[in-house]
């Protein structure tokens, strides 16, 4: 059964999960925009609905960036979709 989630979602899951590897080290926008390829402005919203769910947090200045709230093994990708995309849908598999 393949599983489809937005581009919103995905792009948020690999930006945790580039943070995730290079913790505890700060990371900036621009280092996770091209590190991984995705547009800046979708980067920056993504982050700050990260930010606002505790699941990443920021520090400001020439030294400043991003990074994990808490450790990636406390995070579920239903924590990430959630955040960026809402509440998640239930669905159950067909009856045979």
């Amino acid at each position: 059964m393949a599983v489809q989630i937005s581009a919103k979602s995905d792009y948020a899951v690999r930006a945790a999960l580039e943070m995730a590897a290079r913790a505890p080290d700060l990371l900036t926008i621009d280092a996770i925009v091209e590190d991984q390829g995705m547009p800046r402005k979708f980067v920056e919203a993504i982050l700050g609905d990260l930010r606002r769910a505790g699941i990443v947090r920021t520090q400001r200045g020439c030294a400043g960036g991003y990074t994990l709230a808490r450790p990636a093994s406390e995070i579920a990708i239903g924590d990430i979709l959630r955040a960026v995309d809402g509440p998640l849908a239930e669905v159950r598999p067909a009856a045979a």
